[in-house]
Parts: C-alpha cells; structure tokens; sequence
C-alpha cells in the first residue's frame, strides 16, 4: 500500500480509475487517517458540484433547441452517472468521518474515566489461613506494582499463580482492557458480577460499562450504566452524565 495519497489519486478515485486493489487499499487508508478522510470529502464534493455545474450549462444551452445533439445528450448522460456515483462515494465518506469521529469521542471520554479510576487494594483480599495470606498479598503487592507500570502482561502471568477470586478477577478485567483485549476484559468482570459473593460489584459495573464503551459496544454499555444509576451505586453520578452523552 502507498505510504501516502495526493489530489490526483483522489481524482483517480473519484473517476473510478482505481484497479480492485488500488481502491482496497486506499479505503483501507482513508479508515486508517481520518484527517486524508475529511480532505477527500471536500474534494470529491467540489468535483460533483463541478460536473453538476457543467451539465447544466449544457442544458441551458441547448434549452431554446428541440433537438439536443446526440454527442451532446452521451455526455450530459455519462456527466449524470458521474456526479451519482461520486455523490455515493462523498455520503460514504462523510458517514464513515462522522461514524469515525464519533465513536472516537466517545472512545476518549470512556478511556478519560478509565484512566480516572482507582485501582482495588489489598485490604479486602481473603485468604484461606494467614500463612497464604502473607504470601499472596505480597503476589498481589507485586501485581498492583506492575499495573502501576504499566506492565500489564507481567501482572497477569502473577494472576494465574493466585486462587481465583472477585479481586483477582477485578485485575485480569483491568489488564485486559490496558491491554485492548476488551473482549477478555469483559468476560473477567461479568464473572465477577455474576459471582454471589463478590462485594466489589459496584466499581467493577463502573469498569464494564467503561469497557465496553472502549470497545464500541454502545447498547450494551447504555444497559450497564443504567443499572449503576438504578443501584444508586458509587458511580451513578458519573454514569448519568456519561449516558446522557451516548447516541
């Protein structure tokens, strides 16, 4: 794929001059670059009102005759198909830049709160006797200084050496959502939303909604934050504010 475009590769574009790989390609690129994205919706806007202009100073022209030359009804023909098929082209432009700029905002106020949030402590871990609690605390000390570092993987791989339980699934959820993995972050926290004897539910509803709003799940998000505020929970504040926002 070309490194970069021009205003003669939107032309070619917009004239249907592409091969089926050079137009995958630069779609491919217009999804990747939404600023190109924009630029190419004005051009191909100023194009169709161009052709459109063209055509109807042929119409004008020749309105006072009642035979329009054949040549002359090929080309206002061929102008016509043009001006739809790049109208199409700009409409899909334009909904993909909205589309895109859209969820993205949505995307950054989601990660915003996300990033806000607090991360669980070890008070509430409970061990099976206080030997494993000694020992695991510490574990679960060393994982927290990894999150804090960022250092996601390092605290999952710690993760797997403790027995399960609703913290432990807490910070799989955390890592995996730090990590993009929004899918496996979910399936984390609605376990332990799902778990009878989880007491960290509140937060973790809060940290659902804000992952699946990270991976432009919206109604499903909508539904989560509608529970927070139902529940009166912690967050439900923040979740009225951030429902109100979403589409």
């Amino acid at each position: 794929m070309q490194a970069t475009y021009n205003i003669n590769d939107i032309h070619r574009y917009a004239n249907k001059e592409f091969n089926e790989q050079e137009q995958r390609n630069f779609e491919q690129y217009l999804r990747a670059n939404p600023d190109f994205a924009q630029e190419v919706e004005m051009v191909l806007f100023c194009i169709a009102r161009q052709r459109y202009q063209q055509i109807e100073e042929m119409r004008n022209r020749y309105a006072s005759s009642s035979a329009v030359p054949t040549k002359v009804r090929k080309i206002t023909w061929q102008r016509s198909l043009q001006i739809a098929a790049m109208l199409v082209l700009f409409i899909g432009i334009a909904w993909f830049g909205n589309t895109y700029f859209q969820t993205s905002s949505l995307q950054q106020m989601a990660l915003n709160q996300w990033q806000n949030s607090e991360l669980p402590s070890t008070q509430n871990l409970r061990m099976s006797n206080d030997n494993a609690a000694s020992d695991q605390t510490k574990t679960l000390n060393a994982i927290l200084q990894y999150i804090n570092q960022k250092q996601y993987q390092n605290a999952l791989d710690l993760l797997t050496t403790l027995p399960p339980n609703a913290q432990v699934l807490e910070l799989q959820g955390i890592c995996y959502t730090n990590l993009k993995q929004y899918d496996a972050g979910i399936s984390s926290f609605k376990t332990l939303i799902e778990s009878p004897n989880a007491d960290n539910k509140d937060v973790v509803r809060w940290r659902l909604a804000l992952t699946y709003l990270l991976n432009q799940q919206i109604a499903e998000a909508k539904e989560v934050l509608q529970q927070i505020i139902n529940k009166q929970e912690p967050h439900s504040d923040d979740a009225a504010q951030l429902l109100k926002k979403l589409p």
